[in-house]
């Protein structure tokens, strides 16, 4: 950015205070090499975890690559996973299968008179439920629909 504002004429003293950058930095910046190794540790940190589903996380990541022979650090591997933007993410392991939305109030199933109602071994009663609508007021019954 500031090469390209030279280019403009402006000086790069100017450029640096409108950029907020300090002019040493820009002329480190500017004569610094690319890191060779900071780029092939990143692209094995990469691919470790796209051939994982994106469901490692620095641990696991750490051992995977160890197994193939490079040794990179736990936290290094969560450096360049956090600057690559990668994030573990996992399934599941437990999928309820109950269906706990009820159109009643399972708390009022047990009214005081359900103990009266079990009566003499040949008779089968059941005790009234209590429907509610989305509001929560009472609508009747099961017995009554």
């Amino acid at each position: 950015m500031v090469a390209h504002l030279q280019q403009e004429a402006v000086s790069v003293s100017s450029a640096c205070r409108v950029l907020q950058v300090s002019r040493s930095g820009y002329y480190a910046h500017r004569g610094a090499k690319p890191n060779t190794k900071g780029l092939q540790e990143q692209t094995h940190v990469n691919a470790a975890f796209v051939a994982s589903g994106a469901s490692y996380g620095s641990r696991r990541v750490m051992h995977a690559l160890r197994q193939q022979g490079v040794r990179i650090g736990r936290y290094r591997v969560r450096t360049l996973m956090y600057e690559a933007g990668l994030r573990a993410s996992w399934k599941r392991k437990f999928v309820s299968t109950t269906d706990s939305r009820y159109g009643f109030n399972r708390s009022m199933q047990h009214t005081k008179g359900f103990a009266s109602l079990r009566g003499a071994a040949n008779e089968t009663k059941t005790a009234d439920l209590l429907l509610r609508d989305s509001k929560g007021t009472d609508v009747g019954t099961v017995a009554q629909r």
